[in-house]
């Protein structure tokens, strides 16, 4: 194994009686693999923030999200993803991109206000991530915030942590927005 200094990989490879050779401190081409995918995901997680219309304090929700979904593209067709690799089967919900609108029926524990009769039981929400189990299996939830979290917010500037709250639920999401 050659990699950086951290602990656990360190810890991991004394485990597993693996030979461990440490790369160069400093030295970024020393450990040319782990640093590639570190940058590919960087620069994806600041893509999918900007696609999203996020602030940059985001990040945290958006960076799962984009690494979901990168590890549940099949590139050269069926049985190729990554997740399929780990799962031995597909992901098989709807893939979607952190900020976009969807439809969700609230769990009857979510109050409600509803115009009359005929409205709609659905709300519109923006998505923000899966929600996974253990092992990182797809549960069939996808985790949304109400499109009212977003009212009166300008993102076109810089947004500080404690001006900016989701409350997060945990939904089935049956429509995405067209």
């Amino acid at each position: 194994c050659y990699s950086d200094n951290a602990d656990p990989i360190i810890n991991a490879c004394i485990d597993l009686n693996v030979s461990w050779e440490p790369s160069l401190q400093g030295k970024p081409d020393t450990n040319g693999v782990a640093e590639g995918q570190v940058k590919q995901s960087l620069n994806g997680i600041r893509t999918a923030t900007v696609q999203a219309g996020f602030p940059g304090i985001t990040w945290p929700w958006v960076g799962p999200c984009y690494c979901f979904n990168r590890n549940t593209a099949s590139p050269d067709g069926p049985g190729t993803s990554k997740y399929f690799k780990r799962h031995g089967v597909e992901f098989e919900g709807h893939r979607l991109a952190p900020g976009t609108g969807v439809f969700f029926k609230p769990a009857p524990t979510i109050r409600q206000e509803r115009g009359g009769k005929v409205e709609s039981t659905l709300r519109t929400c923006i998505f923000i991530d899966y929600y996974l189990g253990p092992g990182g299996r797809f549960t069939g939830h996808y985790i949304c915030a109400p499109l009212e979290d977003f009212a009166s917010k300008s993102l076109h500037r810089r947004v500080e942590k404690d001006q900016f709250r989701f409350h997060l639920h945990r939904v089935e999401v049956p429509k995405e927005l067209e």
